[in-house]
């Protein structure tokens, strides 16, 4: 049974956005978020990506860390006027 999903948009001509990660609360904090990413990281090489580029509700800390861990580099923060919260922008490079 799937665990989890994620999903990569093109944005550019070598850069893709990774989006709508997910995964079932059970099945957290056992490094299936990680596989998800590491997947979304071989599939987007493979069709040419140089970087990889997610946004963020800026004020989780903890999601921020996470994915400076796995290699996200944080870059800005926006505020958008739909939007209740600050964006933060990272970016992961191959």
């Amino acid at each position: 049974m799937s665990q989890g999903c994620v999903a990569l948009e093109k944005s550019g001509l070598d850069t893709f956005y990774l989006e709508r990660l997910a995964v079932l609360p059970e099945a957290r904090g056992r490094g299936c978020g990680q596989r998800l990413v590491r997947r979304a990281f071989t599939e987007a090489e493979a069709l040419g990506a140089k970087e990889i580029s997610i946004g963020i509700i800026a004020g989780d800390t903890g999601l921020r860390h996470w994915y400076k861990e796995i290699g996200f580099l944080e870059e800005t923060t926006k505020k958008f006027k739909h939007l209740p919260f600050l964006v933060t922008f990272m970016r992961y490079k191959f």
